[in-house]
């Protein structure tokens, strides 16, 4: 096997593509982040690591174009390491020995995967790991019940700039763990891609945010509301309405993450339609958290 590295987003896309969707919504983070690449050109930089391992075939068998992948990786500072579904474990000990000079301190992925990652990281540079949090990936195709929260759902706009900063911030340290101060540039590249919604009462109560092509998986994220208007059924609203819009947009069917210990999120879920598919787990590096 060989662990190719890309410093082109487009050409790794098109590399990546076939094998990802071959398990999209297990996949579907790694898509994200990858279409996102190819469509703001700016967030490429010098430390975003784009990487496939493949098996290596003889050329006169099988041409390079068509070497099939086992493994997919990658880093967006402040962002997780991510790791695809795996076909090849043994491409996981390829990743981890070649990331150990980027040093990541954190790495997500599914549950074998990720502790197959972390004791082989753990093997090569004598560092700890912790589980941070566990995660369930959802997916609609149909939404079940339309909850009727009083309001609206609107795109938000840079008009909402400040208070859509304001709930990113919140939402990232909430439910990532990320406090940095890039979140005035991740708000504008949702702006710019009408990805942020908010959810009106006579004042904006809920963020949500979801984005999706025809014919490809929609993804919503994030999903917050302060804590003065929670429980009163706008993040259950707005999440269904944001999810048949998309799904009426040509979307076949939207994902999302959930906190595992949080039956709350979970059965509001559920109740829409949303069905779990799989789990999704991540591990602290080192010292970090």
């Amino acid at each position: 096997m060989k662990l190719n590295r890309y410093q082109q987003a487009e050409a790794f896309y098109d590399r990546v593509n076939h094998y990802l969707l071959s398990h999209e919504a297990e996949n579907n983070l790694l898509l994200r982040i990858a279409r996102s690449l190819v469509r703001t050109p700016d967030q490429m930089n010098d430390r975003v690591y784009l990487a496939t391992v493949e098996r290596e075939q003889p050329e006169a068998k099988q041409p390079e174009a068509e070497q099939p992948i086992v493994a997919v990786a990658i880093h967006t500072p402040p962002y997780p390491l991510c790791l695809s579904k795996v076909s090849d474990f043994r491409a996981i000990e390829l990743i981890a020995q070649d990331v150990v000079q980027i040093a990541p301190t954190r790495v997500g992925g599914l549950p074998e995967e990720t502790i197959v990652f972390t004791q082989c990281w753990q093997d090569l540079t004598g560092q700890s790991y912790r589980l941070n949090r566990q995660s369930l990936i959802y997916q609609l195709q149909q939404v079940q019940r339309s909850p009727a929260a009083p309001g609206n759902l609107r795109l938000a706009t840079a008009a909402d700039q400040s208070l859509l900063l304001q709930w990113m911030t919140a939402f990232e340290a909430e439910a990532l763990g990320i406090n940095e101060s890039s979140v005035a540039a991740r708000v504008d590249q949702r702006l710019s891609q009408q990805a942020l919604y908010l959810w009106e009462n006579g004042e904006p109560v809920c963020l949500v945010g979801g984005n999706g092509l025809p014919d490809e998986a929609a993804t919503i994220a994030p999903v917050y509301t302060p804590p003065e208007q929670r429980k009163r059924g706008y993040a259950t609203t707005a999440v269904a309405s944001l999810s048949q819009a998309l799904l009426d947009r040509g979307c076949p069917c939207c994902l999302l993450f959930a906190d595992s210990k949080n039956p709350t999120a979970n059965h509001v879920y559920q109740s829409i339609g949303y069905q779990q598919i799989c789990e999704w787990h991540e591990y602290g590096l080192g010292n970090s958290n």
